[in-house]
């Protein structure tokens, strides 16, 4: 699965505020490029492999309220996530039967 995560090329100043470039050691620019990677070789080793990816990132990025920071979750960035997943999970279960 993609990570969901704040920083987006379109975050605010006061979004981009929440982001700990210190921790990380690159840009703005540099870690949302670096973490688009990151979705684009998880999903490419997920067709390669024949492997079903939930797409967190596409859903979940960028909202303020689902992150304290540039990953770690708020309690409705985790119950957003799980939502998500649970969705997946059904889905996949009925297409199956």
């Amino acid at each position: 699965m993609t990570q969901a995560r704040l920083p987006t090329a379109n975050n605010s100043k006061k979004v981009k505020d929440k982001i700990r470039y210190d921790y990380v050691g690159l840009s703005h620019k540099g870690l949302v490029s670096s973490l688009e990677s990151c979705d684009r070789t998880i999903k490419k080793v997920g067709e390669a492999e024949n492997v079903a990816v939930i797409d967190l990132s596409k859903n979940l990025s960028g909202n303020e309220k689902y992150f304290v920071d540039h990953v770690h979750t708020t309690s409705a960035g985790s119950e957003a996530i799980a939502k998500e997943i649970v969705q997946y999970c059904l889905q996949f279960m009925l297409q199956t039967r």
